[in-house]
């Protein structure tokens, strides 16, 4: 077997041999930087959804205060997109968990320490954060029994900051912990923890605390991911520098290709380009961790 990069210009077309052990490498370091980015975008998915759930009650506070629109029809009406919100942000949620684990096992391999280090992480996730256990558990009630939420309330009230008084309006989700008992296969553990807590247990700082946990999650992915990004990475520059004659020359289209030694017909062809590293670098740095979700506080105080 023959193995060589193509590479196309604006006027003409290269070959440049490499090694069967640089194939290989360029091959797997491909794949690899591929599943890092659908890691990330799977990330961005939980962000955006989370700021929609976050914007929809801020919406619905900012309605209160401007319209007298407080009737049945209009309060189901909120709660049925509120809910929407919800359904989303916790199928979201649940698609990044099982998915996340998949995407380390083909790279690093199902029995490898990363992988371990992975189920480590949500397994302490879980235990230790009631957010988390009951989210999951709310995922699964959504899909097989009801919607999450059937109240919201709002409230008013007047406090002084700095000897100015500000008028405050919040906004509460609450999960009827009766109605959900009635579900047998809601997981018992959790239920008796939410039984504890009363009939009416507050949804969203739940919600954050679980947005929080998988936001630890994702910054051990990226530790675990760290040290073998930057070698991946520099294999797929590389290629790239060795097809470039000058620094500005036009690359159209480079690949890496297996071939037989009597033909030159490719058996095998690896497209090499840095699209895919250049979009997960975007999300690494538009998506903020979220650890700190249950101290922070939106909000906009006008005298």
């Amino acid at each position: 077997m023959k193995y060589t990069l193509t590479h196309l210009t604006s006027s003409s077309q290269y070959h440049v041999p490499i090694s069967p052990e640089n194939f290989d490498q360029l091959k797997s370091a491909k794949e690899s930087l591929l599943e890092t980015m659908f890691i990330e975008e799977k990330f961005n998915l939980i962000l955006e959804n989370y700021a929609e759930f976050e914007l929809e009650l801020l919406n619905h506070s900012l309605r209160r205060i401007l319209f007298h629109d407080f009737d049945w029809l209009t309060t189901v009406d909120k709660m049925h997109s509120i809910n929407r919100k919800i359904i989303n942000l916790l199928t979201t949620c649940r698609l990044y968990i099982d998915q996340v684990k998949h995407n380390i096992n083909k790279i690093y391999g199902s029995d490898s320490q990363q992988t371990q280090i992975l189920k480590s992480q949500l397994s302490h996730e879980y235990d230790s954060v009631f957010g988390y256990q009951v989210m999951e558990a709310m995922r699964n009630y959504v899909q097989h029994r009801n919607l999450p939420i059937n109240q919201i309330s709002t409230n008013m009230r007047w406090i002084e900051i700095e000897d100015k008084r500000f008028c405050k309006h919040t906004v509460k989700l609450n999960i009827n912990v009766e109605d959900i008992s009635k579900d047998k296969k809601f997981k018992a553990s959790v239920l008796s923890k939410l039984q504890e807590q009363g009939s009416l247990v507050e949804f969203i700082p739940l919600m954050r605390q679980y947005l929080e946990s998988i936001g630890r999650v994702h910054l051990k992915i990226r530790e675990i991911l760290k040290s073998d990004l930057a070698r991946w990475e520099s294999e797929i520059y590389q290629a790239i520098t060795l097809c470039k004659k000058s620094p500005d020359d036009e690359i159209f289209y480079i690949s890496a290709s297996a071939s037989p030694d009597d033909s030159n017909t490719s058996v095998e062809t690896v497209e090499i380009f840095d699209d895919f590293i250049k979009r997960r670098q975007t999300f690494e740095r538009k998506n903020n961790i979220p650890i700190t979700l249950c101290i922070m506080l939106v909000v906009k105080l006008q005298k």
